[in-house]
């Protein structure tokens, strides 16, 4: 699993190729995922064992995942938060 994104009001949750829709709310969702999933901003949390590489902006931070296209920003609030969870697991 890359990450849980909200989405048209819907939790959908993306792998390297595929999408799925789960019924729980984001809260739940990060309260029940094990340590390696983080939230990045109101409305995703990743998985951060997955992550390529994050590029930072005066604005937010691109975070692009190993073996998928997909990519996701992480907000200026939860940044600080990220980088130091990354330095913890790796």
């Amino acid at each position: 699993m890359l990450f849980f994104e909200t989405e048209d009001q819907q939790v959908r949750a993306h792998t390297e190729n595929q999408l799925y829709t789960t019924h729980q709310r984001l809260y739940e969702l990060e309260e029940n995922l094990p340590i390696e999933f983080i939230r990045i901003s109101k409305s995703c949390i990743v998985n951060v064992n997955k992550i390529l590489a994050l590029t930072k902006s005066l604005s937010n931070c691109l975070v692009q995942f190993q073996n998928s296209h997909k990519q996701v920003y992480a907000s200026r609030r939860y940044y600080k938060s990220l980088q130091e969870h990354l330095k913890k697991l790796r």
